[in-house]
């Protein structure tokens, strides 16, 4: 069985086929709690919305060496 990496520093999904949505992006937000190293995560031109953003934000407070977020055209609303 190969190693899985439990420092992973970045973080690129960018345009992910299939796209990423909100519950692909919950789970990834539950795995970067258990992973606090990761640095940047580069998510956009996916289908995450406004519930995967909520999920992705949550982890902000509890992430810290997180640095740079790209959640570009994600259908996400400004309200």
């Amino acid at each position: 069985m190969a190693a899985v990496a439990n420092d992973i520093t970045n973080i690129n999904l960018v345009s992910n086929d299939p796209p990423i949505d909100a519950k692909g992006a919950a789970a990834l937000a539950r795995k970067m709690l258990r992973n606090p190293d990761t640095e940047k995560l580069f998510l956009a031109d996916n289908r995450i919305g406004d519930k995967g953003a909520t999920a992705i934000a949550a982890i902000l407070k509890d992430n810290t060496p997180l640095n740079t977020l790209d959640l570009r055209e994600n259908n996400i609303r400004d309200n």
